[in-house]
């Protein structure tokens, strides 16, 4: 391997591209070379950041039968010699230098390997970027077979700005038209301001001339010729420029100047990555082999470093025969919304304050337990009532919504699950109480139930009426026409609503209250079935 270069200068020799001119002279061929010597349709560029060894193996991989690596290594990052060794001497390196997020130091590295790829005369048809958490999915020798079937096709995930779809997370056409000097990573405060007052001040940077801004995956593989056209663009030193100011521009100068000049583009990244809702990749793990064998990608990022299990198999499989052609961009997409799903709602009625945010304004919590809201019910009955139903079995609360705080049933001070009788604590968050007591009864196998009077609607009414797990059992009529009023408008919104409503005649409640009590019972064991 070429000794490593510091982040001031460059090797004394030809930058370690003997080799490659070496090969590419045994034969003309792009993607197969002439006299028997296999060549691979694709170089690899290679962005290493972090965990190095471990990146120094995927490089080795890469490497074998003779295909071209650059590698990469961000200045920052220890472990260099750990990188040496793994990769082995078929792997070429890069000027390190500083390769920060968001700044046009992931865009540099790239442009000088392309430019080194270029001018080596090594028989490659595509440019792979792959980063040092990625790995192969597929054996080599399908990528080989599949990039020199279409020599011209350039794969990559670019959307024009301005278009329907918008970015993940920040900003979009600003990322151009504003001076990003500060790294929002490190400088968040300075990157804030800096952009605040250029808004102020109206500044707009003017986009090149017949550049059309596209915003995609920074994971491409683009044919040789797009890259010598990007590169014998008479424009490209003034386009440099401008995007050595821009922010993220790794996720948008190629993908700008490869729609510029690409002959043929498909818009499917032949590398398998996803994203959260923030921007953040999901990460692999061991537990996840079963998942990847579904995805016809040739590579997946990111892998956990700890993944050894997922990382040793991924490599044996890189060096195998070709056993399957084509590629569709089959992917686990059904994981992966339930992935975001869970991280941005979590299960059904499981709430924190960390996804609050992705819950519509008009949407409501539902519980994921059922029980049974005894409506209609006068306050100065429901301790009663409590206290018959409890001595018969049932897990009934009084007054949960009162003035005075939660009455639990027994008069407890805590309620299954660890329910505080607080006023506090259920004022602070009415809903989350209530889920909390109906997962707290379903955990020792009961179904809570609690007494619901007309008046205490306004704290909890909307929950109950919308909750698919709730029960609503309403002794209605008997009320005065302003209390009836409230009554059939509470019972409207139920009907519209997810929660069951049965209702009974109010008078059954003071003229016999032990069939009242057995109907509520008969109603909580259908909940219980």
């Amino acid at each position: 391997m070429s000794r490593l270069c510091g982040g001031g200068g460059r090797e004394p020799d030809d930058g370690g591209f003997g080799r490659l001119r070496g090969l590419a002279a045994t034969g003309a061929a792009r993607a197969h070379g002439a006299g028997g010597l296999a060549l691979s349709g694709a170089a690899f560029i290679l962005l290493a950041h972090e965990a190095l060894p471990l990146a120094g193996r995927l490089a080795r991989a890469l490497s074998a039968g003779g295909r071209p690596v650059l590698a990469h290594l961000d200045v920052r990052a220890g472990g260099a010699e750990g990188f040496v060794e793994a990769a082995g001497a078929g792997v070429r390196l890069l000027e390190r230098r500083r390769a920060e997020w968001g700044t046009f130091g992931l865009v540099a590295p790239v442009l000088e390997g392309a430019r080194a790829l270029l001018a080596s005369g090594a028989p490659f048809s595509h440019v792979q970027l792959v980063s040092g958490a990625c790995l192969p999915l597929r054996p080599l020798a399908e990528l080989d077979a599949f990039l020199a079937a279409a020599p011209e096709t350039d794969h990559l995930e670019a959307r024009q700005v301005g278009g329907a779809e918008r970015a993940a997370e920040g900003l979009e056409r600003e990322r151009f038209t504003l001076f990003h000097p500060f790294p929002w990573r490190r400088r968040k405060r300075l990157f804030d301001a800096s952009v605040e007052v250029q808004r102020r001040l109206g500044v707009k940077r003017r986009v090149p001339t017949a550049l059309e801004l596209a915003i995609g995956s920074q994971w491409w593989t683009l044919s040789r010729g797009t890259l010598e056209r990007i590169m014998a663009d008479p424009a490209l030193p003034a386009l440099e420029r401008f995007f050595r100011s821009a922010w993220i521009p790794d996720e948008s100068f190629f993908q700008s100047l490869a729609l510029r000049h690409a002959r043929r583009v498909s818009p499917l990244s032949l590398t398998l990555a996803r994203f959260d809702e923030a921007g953040v990749p999901y990460v692999f793990h061991d537990d996840h082999a079963a998942l990847l064998d579904g995805a016809d990608h040739f590579f997946v990022r990111k892998v956990h470093g700890a993944a050894e299990g997922l990382r040793a198999r991924l490599l044996a499989r890189a060096g195998g025969a070709a056993a399957r052609a084509g590629f569709e961009g089959r992917a686990p997409e059904a994981a992966f919304r339930a992935a975001r799903e869970s991280r941005t709602r979590g299960r059904e009625a499981l709430i924190s304050p960390a996804r609050l945010k992705a819950r519509a304004w008009w949407e409501t919590p539902g519980s994921p337990a059922p029980y049974l809201a005894i409506g209609g019910v006068e306050a100065d009955m429901a301790a009663r009532l409590s206290a018959r139903l409890t001595g018969a079995g049932l897990i009934c609360h009084a007054r949960l919504f009162g003035p005075e705080g939660p009455e639990f049933a027994s008069g407890a001070p805590v309620a299954a699950g660890g329910v505080p009788a607080s006023r506090a604590a259920r004022d602070l968050w009415p809903e989350q109480f209530l889920i909390n007591l109906a997962r707290g009864a379903a955990a020792s196998g009961a179904v809570m139930a609690f007494c619901l009077p007309l008046e205490d609607r306004a704290a909890i009414g909307a929950m109950v009426a919308a909750d698919p797990g709730a029960h609503v059992l309403w002794f209605r009529g008997g009320r005065r026409e302003e209390a009836a009023a409230g009554e059939r408008a509470f019972l409207a919104e139920i009907r519209r609503g997810g929660a069951a409503l049965e209702i009974a005649p109010r008078a059954l409640l003071a003229d016999d209250e032990a069939a009242a009590a057995a109907l509520i019972l008969r109603a909580a064991e259908g909940l219980r079935a």
